[in-house]
């Protein structure tokens, strides 16, 4: 891990993505006799993928919602993420998703990439070896040596506040 310049806050990031959407399909209905029931039979495929990365320190998030998810959208998450938090030098752990490792992945200068434990390759571990929990585990013992108590992130009980 490369250390962050001197004098420059720090930030961790988790990221994540998520598909939203819909798929029509054609379904059977029910209808009195003797009528027929005229029922689409188009098979309609829309998504939206959300990009997050958030703070479990202050709760700050950086999302975009993309049309599809390819190494040159994550690079637009990247650089969206970068203005963001441009005052800040981040550590971004990400999941071993094919866009997150790719070559062509261009993080802007103040984001620095890391994988979560075993997300670049599938290495069986024990469950008292998740990798996660040991992330949650050294976050929870962080937050105890400051002011708040508990993780700060919001939860959007309605899709209109997302």
């Amino acid at each position: 891990m490369k250390k962050a310049p001197k004098g420059q806050p720090l930030r961790l990031l988790f990221q994540d993505e998520a598909r939203f959407g819909r798929i029509s399909d054609r379904r059977r209905c029910w209808a009195r006799w003797p009528s027929r029931p005229v029922v689409a039979s188009q098979v309609v495929r829309e998504f939206l993928y959300a990009s997050t990365a958030g703070c479990p320190w202050d709760g700050q998030l950086s999302s975009l919602v993309l049309p599809w998810v390819d190494t040159d959208t994550m690079s637009r998450f990247l650089l969206h993420t970068g203005q963001r938090f441009a005052g800040d030098y981040c550590i971004m752990f990400l999941d071993g998703a094919g866009w997150h490792t790719a070559h062509d992945l261009r993080p802007p200068p103040n984001i620095q990439l890391e994988f979560l434990p075993g997300a670049q390759n599938s290495i069986p571990r024990k469950p008292s070896g998740n990798a996660y929990a040991k992330i949650i585990s050294a976050i929870r013992s962080l937050t105890r040596s400051t002011k708040s108590k508990t993780l700060s992130v919001p939860v959007f009980m309605l899709y209109t506040t997302i």
